[in-house]
């Protein structure tokens, strides 16, 4: 198997702020997010074996969280102390929120000169269930997601070459002033575009294998 790098974006003590477009911002409780922290944790564990896992949270921890986090990730970043990262991620808008997150941690790999073939982003608090499969989304060179039929693709799970890391950081920062108005699926979509042919079905793959509930509302749903 191609070595990876999973990132797990996580805020597990959500604010009592709304989102621009839902009231509630989470209908689960921190010890329930938690939870499901450890679920998606374990679920990569489980699914993609011998991978490393990035774990980038935005939360004031207990020592038993910090402690819990430390030892079940590779890299683990908590970015709460940083007020300007803070406040964007405690926005209204989802989007911002992501695209700081996603940031920090490519910018902690650069940094740190980490190299992989494949970068997985899984959303936190989702998990990765079996029909995620190995043998076709970490052994060739070729972008992994689940477009659906708006022509977006879902963020819950996503594969990218490692190689395009650096590209991704910069269109996220040039797309920071976009995100009170575009969703980070089209950010993202925007992104994928740039090298894949949604035409040309050999040019990528579309990716199954993610579930969760949504923190709005608890709907569930699933990569498929």
């Amino acid at each position: 198997m191609k070595s990876t790098l999973v990132l797990i974006n996580s805020v597990i003590d959500t604010p009592n702020k709304p989102l621009s477009y839902s009231y509630t911002r989470s209908v689960f409780s921190r010890e329930e997010r938690f939870e499901q922290i450890k679920n998606s944790i374990q679920s990569v564990k489980t699914y993609i074996p011998q991978s490393k896992i990035c774990l980038v949270e935005c939360s004031l921890l207990t020592q038993d969280e910090e402690n819990y986090f430390k030892s079940n990730t590779d890299y683990f970043i908590n970015i709460y102390q940083d007020l300007d990262k803070r406040n964007s991620i405690y926005s209204i808008y989802k989007a911002e929120g992501e695209s700081i997150q996603t940031l920090s941690a490519i910018e902690f790999i650069l940094q740190n000169n980490l190299t992989f073939d494949f970068f997985v982003k899984l959303s936190g608090r989702y998990y990765i269930n079996n029909e995620f499969s190995v043998d076709k989304y970490l052994t060739d060179l070729k972008f992994s997601f689940n477009l659906n039929q708006y022509g977006t693709s879902s963020t819950i799970l996503y594969v990218m070459p490692f190689s395009y890391l650096q590209l991704y950081k910069d269109h996220l920062k040039s797309n920071l002033i976009h995100v009170n108005h575009l969703a980070f699926e089209s950010i993202y979509t925007n992104f994928i575009k740039k090298y894949v042919d949604f035409q040309d079905k050999s040019s990528y793959h579309h990716l199954v294998g993610a579930e969760g509930l949504i923190a709005v509302d608890k709907v569930f749903i699933k990569l498929d």
